[in-house]
């Protein structure tokens, strides 16, 4: 099935839009994700053409490109950073005038048992609730992002060192350096993107 084929078929919810210093986040789902799954589209094409469609209202699709690495970037624009995130039918894109990372996930109540695999030993320190897994998983994943992919040892080498709840932001540390991420989440997902 050809990709304008899978994009007509693809009906979109609406989009949230969040606005921050550096762009522009959107979010939104795909309504019919699992009926096209069940006809026999594959997942990866219902993906991206979720995000192309996105972008083609955006204005922005016919530059999207992909390094070696599966990092998403604009071709012939230097100026504007995109990045990417699904998880399932929930989707979300990060455009923006600097590098940026985005992480959406569902709710995975077995990060608890999992947590040896990317909290380190200050992270054990914290009261690690569902909700604070949750914001570490995804903070480190959005930093990964916003970096490139070059950061050699993400469970050590990144930190959440704050939880503000009323502001919905976190913060992380990374090469003697603290970074800014804001977060969001329904019954099902949680949202982190960069803010710094």
């Amino acid at each position: 099935m050809s990709k304008e084929s899978v994009q007509a078929q693809l009906m979109l919810s609406d989009t949230k839009i969040i606005q921050t210093k550096q762009g522009r986040v959107y979010v939104w789902s795909i309504v019919n994700y699992t009926e096209l799954l069940s006809d026999g589209i594959n997942k990866r094409d219902v993906e991206k053409g979720s995000i192309i469609k996105k972008l083609k209202e955006l204005g922005l699709s016919n530059s999207l490109s992909y390094k070696d690495s599966g990092q998403p970037f604009f071709a012939g624009n230097t100026n504007l950073y995109i990045s990417i995130s699904h998880a399932r039918a929930c989707m979300a894109i990060y455009i923006a005038d600097k590098k940026v990372g985005i992480d959406i996930e569902y709710e995975r109540p077995k990060l608890f048992d999992g947590r040896n695999y990317f909290v380190n030993d200050e992270e054990e320190k914290l009261n690690l609730s569902q909700k604070t897994l949750q914001l570490i998983w995804g903070g480190k994943e959005a930093m990964f992002k916003q970096f490139g992919g070059k950061i050699d040892d993400l469970k050590n080498d990144v930190t959440l060192t704050h939880i503000d709840e009323l502001g919905k932001k976190i913060q992380l540390s990374y090469g003697g350096k603290h970074y800014e991420f804001g977060f969001e989440n329904t019954d099902e997902t949680w949202l982190v993107y960069s803010l710094s």
